[in-house]
């Protein structure tokens, strides 16, 4: 309860003229004193009235949850400092989806309070504009939220002191309809990207993107993997060449860039590349050399550097690729569509060969469910013929017994 309030006074600090309110207010027998700040009297007084409100509604009366947002946040930390930890990059991706389409319409109730009506509205605005996969995002948070406090507030739901029904069980799943594939770049047109970038390559000794660009095609690595790929990795087992991927860059929203291991544990892996690879990348060590004798370059252990040692922001990446594939007249499409023609193009290989094997290219794409790599990448058809590039021995020898295929596999498992 409110005890006490001071006068509003002015006072001067370095120069500038303030005004402070002051209050007391007694919570579970004990004073406390509060204040507040602002430029001008009117502010001041907002301000301490705002803080008294939020003080003397802080605790949770019987029969009550605290907030979405409390619950939330509670959640989130549990994520952060739990036995099993979440990534950063999950906590900051489920975290800016609960601010932008959560908060601001559910944020300060009670979980308790919530009505079918009020789910019901926050699943169909995402929805209403054609963001079905974020509807099915914001589904998933407000389950993990239910699940959260039902088992928070077991002792008392038992007891009868509290009602809490789970509202989302009352939902089904958010309905995404299957999309046709992208239409995948022929083994032309991909030839075609490749010569022109390795033109400009030649061409000028700060374009440095080719490399790169060759081997998300060669070895189907994701944005991040390349941009922060180490300069030692490629290495070699029993004289087949390798990219060890151990780590990467996450670029997100609100935060500097960072480094971190892979997307998942299945990420952590081995992935055979051919000679060509080999050829590409001691070329561009030379390249490299030449850059730090002639600018200002700090080395930061990275194999696809800037011309400064820095590694690539994502802007000048989409940029270079989209300005190259509109010169050439090529089809529309984003840096990761390479990935997908090499996990496609290894599915082909794979089938021609008699080898064909669901978990053996979850492993080398670095996934860690099959149905991933099976629904989303697996787009060869029998029309597309083999590629413009080696894709390693992954093929040699056919014998599924042999050295070379069960080294691999056993990097693999042990990656992941």
């Amino acid at each position: 309860m409110l005890k006490s309030r001071h006068n509003t006074k002015r006072y001067k600090k370095r120069g500038e003229t303030l005004w402070r309110a002051r209050a007391i207010i007694t919570q579970n027998g004990t004073d406390k004193t509060i204040s507040a700040t602002g430029r001008t009297k009117k502010e001041a007084d907002a301000k301490l009235d705002d803080r008294i409100t939020k003080l003397l509604t802080n605790t949770t009366p019987p029969g009550t949850t605290q907030t979405v947002t409390q619950l939330y946040a509670q959640l989130l930390s549990n994520k952060k400092t739990g036995s099993r930890p979440r990534k950063k990059s999950t906590i900051t991706e489920s975290a800016n989806l609960y601010k932008r389409h959560i908060q601001p319409y559910i944020g300060n109730k009670p979980l308790n309070e919530l009505e079918y009506n009020d789910i019901e509205q926050l699943i169909q605005k995402p929805i209403q504009r054609g963001h079905r996969r974020t509807a099915q995002r914001v589904q998933q948070i407000m389950g993990e939220i239910y699940r959260y406090a039902q088992k928070r507030y077991r002792r008392d739901i038992v007891t009868g002191k509290l009602i809490l029904l789970n509202l989302m069980e009352d939902f089904d799943p958010v309905y995404i309809p299957p999309t046709d594939p992208p239409e995948l770049w022929t083994p032309e047109q991909l030839e075609l990207f490749l010569k022109a970038s390795e033109e400009a390559y030649h061409e000028r000794i700060t374009s440095l993107l080719h490399p790169l660009f060759y081997l998300a095609v060669a070895a189907g690595l994701r944005r991040g993997e390349l941009i922060g790929l180490p300069s030692d990795a490629l290495v070699w087992r029993d004289g087949q060449a390798f990219i060890d991927v151990r780590t990467q860059i996450v670029f997100q929203t609100g935060l500097a860039p960072y480094r971190d291991t892979p997307k998942s544990r299945a990420g952590v892996r081995l992935v055979p590349v051919g000679e060509d690879v080999v050829r590409v990348l001691e070329t561009h060590k030379e390249r490299l050399a030449l850059i730090r004798a002639k600018y200002d370059f700090i080395d930061h252990g990275l194999m696809f550097p800037t011309r400064t040692g820095q590694h690539f922001m994502p802007n000048t990446y989409y940029a270079y690729w989209h300005r190259l594939i509109k010169r050439l007249g090529l089809p529309k499409a984003v840096p990761h569509q390479l990935r997908k023609t090499y996990i496609s193009y290894l599915t082909q290989q794979l089938i021609n060969a008699g080898q064909y094997d669901p978990k053996l290219i979850m492993r080398v794409a670095g996934h860690s469910d099959y149905r991933v790599t099976m629904e989303t990448y697996t787009l060869a058809t029998a029309k597309q013929n083999a590629p413009a590039f080696e894709i390693g021995t992954i093929l040699e020898p056919q014998n599924p017994d042999s050295p070379s295929r069960n080294n691999l596999n056993e990097d693999s498992e042990e990656a992941a």
